[in-house]
């Protein structure tokens, strides 16, 4: 949403047609094709972040066989599907490890993940990961009644909380040897009810999640201080929302998968901005 955002408000187009090169104002570049004024097709977008996707586009989405290279040295290649990935592909992370299989909506779905040396690290199964078979340290307790697992990987990773039904459920905590950290509730070992993800930059959610997706309503706080609060639906925002920058700007309105659709934006000082009418954005 963010992309988008800076986008729609930020750019600087060079006229619309194949292998044109757009220019945004944050910094962030685009060449390849273009369809009705947005990527459209096969391109190359760099962000100021050095973050950068190198495929195929789908009205300003990754949409297709793509490479997303991330600023902290994570890669995957693979299949997209409205933004998200799905489909079979490989997700590498900086530190040599990997995930090799099939995605659905985002998730993990089946498929192998091994560690830096190759060495198998563990394995999904619809979208269930199989942690008994593959902590390095484990205890399994009673606290309060209810089953509970102390699970460490030997990648750093930790999980403490409900183990049921060889997996993890009820409320839990995962914490990332990298800093990241998840707290809240689970069902068959994807977040699911009431929880908050942490990540290491500093960037937080507070919400709902179902299926291991942002799903509901939540408050999406980036490190930089920019804030959304309002309904998701499969991981992207979705319904009513208001999305606050962190120069006091904001936009208060509805969101369709990820996209102001309907609303108004203001500046700090209250002042509109412009308006969004169907997704389209007319400037006051």
């Amino acid at each position: 949403m963010k992309r988008l955002l800076s986008i729609v408000l930020l750019c600087v187009l060079v006229p619309y047609a194949y292998g044109e090169t757009i220019n945004y104002d944050n910094g962030d570049k685009y060449v390849g094709e273009v369809s009705n004024g947005v990527p459209h097709g096969q391109g190359i977008y760099t962000f100021a972040s050095g973050e950068k996707y190198v495929g195929e586009w789908k009205n300003f989405i990754y949409h297709g066989h793509g490479t997303h290279t991330l600023s902290n040295g994570d890669k995957y290649v693979g299949e997209f599907k409205d933004d998200l990935k799905h489909g079979h592909g490989t997700y590498t992370w900086a530190d040599g490890a990997k995930y090799v299989g099939e995605w659905k909506n985002e998730i993990s779905w089946t498929g192998t993940e091994y560690n830096a040396d190759g060495s198998v690290q563990g394995v999904y199964t619809r979208g269930v990961w199989e942690p008994k078979a593959f902590c390095v340290k484990q205890r399994e307790y009673i606290q309060d009644g209810k089953n509970m697992m102390d699970c460490e990987f030997a990648t750093g990773d930790r999980y403490v909380g409900g183990f049921e039904n060889g997996a993890w459920n009820g409320h839990g905590t995962y914490t990332w040897a990298g800093g990241g950290k998840y707290i809240g509730e689970w069902k068959d070992g994807l977040y699911q009810g009431h929880g908050t993800y942490i990540w290491a930059n500093g960037g937080k959610y507070i919400g709902e999640f179902k299926d291991g997706l942002k799903h509901g309503h939540g408050t999406y706080i980036w490190a930089n201080g920019e804030k959304y609060i309002g309904e998701y639906k499969d991981d992207k925002q979705h319904g009513h929302g208001t999305y606050i920058r962190a120069d006091g700007a904001k936009y208060i309105g509805e969101y369709k998968d990820h996209i102001e659709s309907n609303g108004v934006y203001y500046n700090a000082d209250g002042t509109v901005t412009g308006t969004y009418s169907n997704g389209e954005w007319i400037a006051k």
